[in-house]
């Protein structure tokens, strides 16, 4: 159960760190500048941990691929829509948005990005049959796990706290 935690911590932790990268990259390039990704001052983005951590649950699950691919979309898409639903409805910060694609709700979620989702979704399943999650016989990253889960919590707290300060002001 300890194991299984940990491994879970890694996966939300690295999904976090390479979702921010992604996010940051693919603003680059489609609007040409650097846009820093998030409402966080570190350089994570806890969607992607939470649909890093959807990801791997449902590759461990007993289904065909395909299914797996179908619910990973249909998750990743409800996980974005709910968290942007959360920062338009208590923070008034719309973190994305899709109003201009095709097949889009609310500008939150659209097909491109549900599609985007499974690609990503295929590209991680795979990926998980060649990585090792055991992570609990290595002190060093249970440290860095540690140290990433306290940063974050502070983050997270001081971010909602200044949210919630200025979502009245213009």
């Amino acid at each position: 159960m300890i194991a299984m935690l940990f491994n879970y911590l890694f996966i939300f932790m690295m999904g976090s760190v390479l979702g921010y990268f992604l996010e940051l990259f693919y603003r680059r390039i489609v609007m040409k500048k650097w846009v820093k990704p998030g409402v966080f001052k570190g350089v994570y983005l806890p969607l992607y941990g939470m649909g890093l951590c959807v990801c791997y649950l449902f590759y461990n699950l007993d289904l065909n691929f395909i299914f797996k691919v179908l619910f990973i979309v249909l998750f990743l898409t409800l996980l974005e829509l709910l968290c942007g639903l959360i920062f338009i409805k208590y923070f008034k910060v719309p973190l994305w948005d899709y109003s201009c694609n095709f097949l889009n709700y609310r500008g939150l979620i659209c097909f491109k990005f549900s599609v985007y989702w499974g690609f990503l979704g295929i590209f991680c399943m795979l990926l998980f049959s060649f990585i090792n999650f055991n992570v609990l016989h290595y002190f060093l990253i249970k440290l860095i796990i540690f140290c990433f889960m306290l940063v974050l919590v502070f983050d997270v707290l001081y971010s909602i706290r200044k949210l919630f300060k200025n979502r009245g002001k213009g």
